[in-house]
């Protein structure tokens, strides 16, 4: 169990680290998001606050099953990864704009 918690706030770490760099905007109230949600990775907050708001008054809740069930689809797989590393700048460097993963071609 601990094991799996751990994951979990690593892998909510990197989500979060990747809305900053990417210089996205929160879902809710359009400031820099800082944090990207947890669990369909598609929504990203600058606060606890925003992504509470969304969650609880604005839909997010149903929402966030179906986008979830979506990302698990089309997550990276160890052959995409293989593929990205084969393509040519700026292709390598770039990320899906759905999961965060590698930016492939059929993905």
């Amino acid at each position: 169990m601990q094991r799996a918690k751990t994951s979990k706030c690593k892998q909510q770490r990197q989500s979060s680290s990747s809305a900053a760099a990417a210089g996205m905007e929160c879902y809710f109230c359009k400031n820099k998001a800082t944090m990207r949600c947890g669990s369909c990775y598609r929504r990203v907050y600058c606060s606890k606050e925003c992504q509470l708001v969304d969650w609880r008054d604005r839909g997010h809740k149903e929402a966030c099953k179906t986008l979830a069930a979506a990302h698990k689809q089309t997550a990276p797989t160890n052959t995409n990864t293989a593929r990205s590393a084969a393509l040519p700048s700026p292709w390598a460097s770039m990320k899906c704009d759905f999961c965060s993963g590698p930016a492939v071609t059929g993905h």
